[in-house]
């Protein structure tokens, strides 16, 4: 059963097979990436299915920083995970400023990475599925299909119509 796609960005060979056989046993599909640059083509062009979670080294010869700069630009909601062997306070910070959703400092245990992995591609299953809910609701409720003759019911109508965009709380 595939858990969710994983793109995993890591310059060393020995770092990318040892995560990609963890995130492969935890039962997700994993594609591998030397570059950032390869990452933000596979991005574009994304002819498979997109990645549900992205994990990117910090300490890219082309700058981790810029690579979830780019990433965010093109898609502000997918998740992007950072790694990194050289931790600081700083960098943490700097990188959830950028947008990455979390920080993790290796040696990264299998156990840590399996349940942050587990923790973000669950979120996102839910924010897709909530948007498919909230389109299907829309889709099949038309307010204008409402039955009735009341004078009184067709203001709560006109007002509920007025409200509707709105954040406020109404007790009809």
């Amino acid at each position: 059963m595939n858990k969710g796609n994983i793109y995993l960005c890591d310059a060393q060979p020995e770092v990318q097979e040892q995560l990609a056989g963890t995130l492969t046993a935890g039962g997700y599909a994993v594609e591998l990436f030397d570059s950032g640059g390869q990452l933000l083509k596979s991005l574009t062009e994304s002819h498979g299915a997109p990645p549900d979670v992205v994990l990117i080294d910090a300490s890219l010869e082309e700058g981790g920083l810029e690579l979830l700069r780019q990433i965010k630009a093109r898609s502000k909601d997918l998740p992007v995970i950072m790694m990194t062997a050289y931790a600081s306070v700083r960098s943490a910070v700097d990188a959830l400023k950028q947008g990455a959703c979390d920080y993790l400092v290796k040696p990264i245990l299998n156990e840590e990475l399996l349940q942050v992995l587990g923790s973000w591609t669950d979120r996102r299953r839910l924010v897709a599925e909530n948007r498919s809910l909230r389109a299907e609701v829309q889709r099949r409720f038309d307010p204008s299909q409402i039955v009735f003759r009341s004078e009184g019911f067709s203001k709560v109508l006109e007002l509920a119509n007025r409200v509707a965009a709105s954040e406020a709380s109404v007790l009809i």
